[in-house]
């Protein structure tokens, strides 16, 4: 049965995962695009062309932007000449200055060239669909302007032209491609672009021969254009700073230049509009992919027939320069930056075509040489085919929600799109053009947020759903474990007749509002598991009750039995103990009788607890109440052990290792009395690392210092190792001799005590067990509910392992023999970097929750420094005149004491554990 009941498990863990994996794609990679559209491009008159008949698109892939503009020595320099750095690319630079308009393009992540192309040709930044599909061809069929135009002609790679080829209007698009073996990273990659420049020149020779094809070249509306691989391959291999990067940027530079004057002297009429860009650019480790600012920063250079002029400020910095275009010698000539998909409505207002269906792209009007109203003419008809995607996807969205929630910026009245367009017109045909460009670049992005609000519409809802999902296996994988590992299957599910209603009640409206809305086959599934798991959780809700009564009696006596255990074996051991672990020949001094009898009574005092608490515990379990005098002697015992500490004192034992065994003894009752489970084993295994850690640091630094002494000069004298040298010993002078500075080994320390700090408050026997705030351990000393009373009890458990690891950082402060508290000022130094981390953090924006998230975060670190002062505080009464050795070192023979360190102890080097009783 059991098998089965783990078999059934497994098997839904493995099916729900495998489909809540799935459910990212629902949410996030939905493709945003749509059909459907009506296409919009300028109205003119018929006898008012295209601002160009024709336009060339060169693509260097993988160019840079500060890369293409700045200046470099030549890359294979033949002459002392050709070490001043001149510009690489001179005939793009001359169209900068002379002819055209530039700036920098602003790509988007990925930053691959598959979605460059698209974002450049199309309009469209990558569908991100698409992630599942990698270089598919076309995961789905989008418009581009090379859809648009009359035809287009492409050069390039076999990767990147099949993509608007067969995605276009069957015949609409020629590509010309190389074999794939040619991109070949160990051959040079200026071979590619060269193979496409010499291409484009044969193809026009061709067409003065060729009537039909010099007939279709000789028609508006048509595109070439030339993808350049080289520069991309040649810096995946050799980084783009490097010579082999920069000869290639010659060689672009260069075809480009003979690819435009073929071009001219074929049509002698000026109007072919140029582009020159870049997918993306390039890291200094030769990669792309992520957003770098040299991945996403690429050149856009335009020129020729209806793209405006350069503004140029003579002896000034033109606007829009940074620091980033500083050393392009370029400051005079205005730079007008812009997001790579506007690159695609430039290119359809240049040739007089339809916007792309789906592009987003904003007409970059500083690069159009129009006057006022022809800019706010084509602005707003940029306006009107983003609002009309806007349009299509909103009515999909209404016909298949029962209650659609429409965009707020577009839903008001005299707010929507037709009235929003309507005012523009009004503007324009009232002569206010600058106000006319202005609002409708306002509308633009009003509706590309509408996109993105439909976008993500049902994000909301899917999220919740899937969080809520998550949140239901955890508890019923819970509920499980308790059911067949805690409570082994005694208890069978409990379900009523309301809880099996609600579920399916739950269920059925789900479904039927996914029927109604056409949602995937997936939505029914995401809808199931959470509906199954709660309801299952529950149907099990008796185990849940059952497993919360924690209270485990044998964990109990186990943890109270292995307090008594050590303090048994530490009577039996304590001259080894004392003895630094070591058996000694004699014993070092008389036993002190007196202390090792208020040990026992320590243990005693623990065994008593342990056999109180089970006797009490089992009362309670049996609904019999507290003894009245199980209460008596708990309260005791309690009251007793901690009045312990001070009977040591009329005659102490001050070794370490005594006293933190004392304080071990004093708190353990408390544990033993106010537990319910494991709490007592975790104060048991706290307190052994915790002297672990002492004395680990301490046989660090023993044998770090001895190592320096050997380096340093001569090694043990009169049976002291002498581990400072005199260099040091000068070094230090000024310095106390009773303690050693500080070194950067030091800060462990500090390390370590945060860790164990958040160990002591965080770990599975303190505040994270539920047991650490369960009324079930008070009860057995205050059977009557009381908050305050009982609130402090619990309080007190929390706070005894705050004062372990204080006793034990003060000894530790002693041991390594620097000042008194050094430790505790260094940790709060250390502490106070994750302060100033959280005020630099804190927001005076956004919401409220993150508001007070950051100031609480701020405040718990600042309180972590006040919290480690009151503990410094706490350590120095619990190691008040505890020995760690000194007295050792000051009765060395021979005056050893004064020129071995004091940080030093001489017990440990020697064996003796220095034992201190008197």
């Amino acid at each position: 049965m059991a098998s089965s009941k783990r078999f059934r498990f497994m098997a839904i863990a493995v099916i729900f995962h495998f489909v809540y994996i799935y459910s990212i794609f629902d949410i996030y990679f939905v493709s945003p695009i749509v059909s459907g559209m009506r296409l919009f491009q300028v109205d003119r008159p018929a006898s008012t062309p295209a601002p160009a008949d024709r336009l060339v698109l060169f693509v260097g892939d993988g160019l840079r932007a500060d890369k293409a503009f700045q200046l470099h020595p030549e890359p294979y320099p033949k002459s002392d000449k050709d070490l001043i750095p001149r510009s690489l690319a001179p005939f793009l630079r001359s169209k900068i200055l002379e002819e055209g308009t530039f700036g920098v393009s602003h790509t988007r992540v990925p930053t691959e060239s598959r979605p460059g192309h698209v974002a450049i040709i199309a309009g469209l930044y990558e569908d991100v669909s698409a992630v599942t599909t990698g270089w598919k061809m076309n995961p789905v069929n989008f418009d581009s302007v090379f859809n648009r135009s009359r035809h287009t002609w492409s050069w390039g790679s076999p990767d990147i032209l099949p993509m608007f080829q067969y995605g276009a209007v069957p015949g609409r698009v020629d590509a010309y491609a190389y074999g794939a073996e040619m991109e070949d990273f160990s051959s040079d990659a200026t071979a590619l672009d060269i193979w496409v420049f010499d291409h484009v020149k044969e193809f026009f020779a061709e067409a003065r021969k060729n009537k039909t094809l010099n007939d279709m070249l000789r028609q508006d509306k048509i595109v070439f254009f030339l993808h350049l691989l080289g520069l991309d391959t040649t810096g995946h291999f050799h980084r783009p700073y490097s010579k082999e990067y920069l000869h290639n940027l010659k060689i672009v530079d260069k075809g480009v230049e003979e690819v435009v004057a073929v071009i001219n002297d074929f049509y002698k009429d000026d109007r072919t509009a140029f582009i020159f860009t870049a997918d993306h650019g390039m890291s200094d480790w030769g990669s792309h992919g992520d957003g770098h600012p040299d991945n996403t920063r690429t050149p856009l250079i335009a020129w020729g027939s209806g793209v405006a002029k350069p503004e140029l400020y003579p002896g000034e910095v033109a606007p829009g320069h940074d620091e980033y275009s500083a050393d392009w010698d370029l400051n005079h000539v205005r730079r007008h930056d812009v997001a790579q998909a506007d690159i695609a409505a430039l290119m359809a207002y240049l040739i007089g075509v339809e916007f792309p269906a789906n592009s987003v792209g904003e007409l970059p009007l500083s690069y159009i040489a129009a006057d006022l109203k022809g800019k706010a003419e084509a602005a707003l008809v940029n306006a009107q085919s983003i609002l009309e995607q806007y349009r299509v996807k909103e009515e999909k969205k209404k016909a298949s929600e029962l209650r659609y929630r429409p965009y707020s910026p577009l839903s008001h009245e005299g707010q929507d799109s037709a009235s929003r367009v309507a005012a523009i017109r009004k503007l324009i045909e009232a002569g206010s053009y600058e106000e006319a460009i202005e609002e409708s670049a306002a509308l633009m992005k009003i509706g590309l947020g509408g996109l993105r609000y439909l976008q993500t519409y049902d994000w909301l809802f899917l999220r919740a759903l899937i969080t809520i999902g998550y949140l239901g296996w955890i508890a019923y994988a819970l509920t499980t474990v308790i059911d067949l590992h805690v409570l082994h299957g005694h208890l069978q599910p409990s379900r009523t007749m309301s809880g099996v209603v609600a579920a399916s009640s739950t269920l059925a409206a789900l479904y039927a509002s996914f029927v109604i809305s056409k949602s995937p086959l997936t939505y029914y599934a995401y809808a199931f598991f959470p509906v199954f798991f709660w309801e299952e959780v529950y149907a099990r809700r008796n185990s849940l009750a059952e497993a919360n009564k924690t209270e485990n009696i044998n964990l109990i006596v186990i943890g109270g039995s292995l307090m008594v255990l050590a303090g048994v074996l530490y009577l039996l051991l304590e001259d080894f103990v004392l003895a630094d672990f070591t058996w000694s020949a004699k014993p070092s001094t008389l036993k002190n009788l007196y202390a090792r009898t208020l040990v026992g009574i320590q243990t005693g005092l623990i065994l008593l607890a342990t056999i109180v608490t089970r006797s009490s515990a089992l009362s309670l379990q049996a609904k019999q109440g507290l003894p009245r005098g199980n209460q008596i002697v708990g309260w005791a015992v309690l009251g007793l052990s901690f009045l312990m500490p001070l009977a040591y004192r009329v005659h102490p034992n001050n070794h370490y290792m005594h006293r933190i065994l004392v304080l071990f003894l004093t708190c353990a009752p408390t544990f033993v009395i106010l537990t319910i489970s494991y709490e007592g084993l975790f104060y048991l295994s706290f307190s052994a690392i915790l002297v672990s850690w002492v004395r680990l640091e301490h046989a660090v630094y023993i044998f770090v210092s001895s190592q320096a002494s050997t380096a340093s000069g001569p090694g043990p004298a009169n049976g002291v190792m002498k581990v400072t040298s005199h260099k040091h010993l000068e070094s230090t002078k000024h310095i106390s001799k009773s303690f050693r500075p500080l070194t950067l080994n030091d800060a462990r320390v500090a390390l370590f005590f945060f860790v164990l700090l958040q160990s002591a408050f965080f770990s599975t026997g303190n505040i994270a067990s539920v047991s650490a705030f369960s009324l079930e351990s008070v009860s057995r000393l205050i059977p009557i509910f009381d908050p305050w009373s009982q609130g402090a009890m619990l309080i007190l458990k929390l706070l005894i392992p705050f004062a372990l690891i204080s006793a034990n950082l003060g000894i530790l402060n002693k041991r390594l023999g620097v000042a008194p508290s050094a430790l505790f000022m260094l940790v709060m130094a250390v502490s106070d970097i994750l302060t100033l981390y959280f005020f630099w953090v804190v927001k005076d924006e956004g919401s409220w929750l993150e508001i007070g998230s950051t100031i609480s975060h701020f405040v718990i670190a600042s309180g972590l420094g006040i919290f480690v002062s009151m503990l410094e505080g706490v350590s120095a009464v619990f190691i008040s005149g505890v020995d760690v050795g000194e007295d050792a070192i000051k009765a060395a023979p021979n005056g050893a004491a004064e020129h071995s360190p004091p940080d030093v102890f001489v017990d440990d080097v020697k064996g003796n554990g220095g034992v201190g009783g008197k």
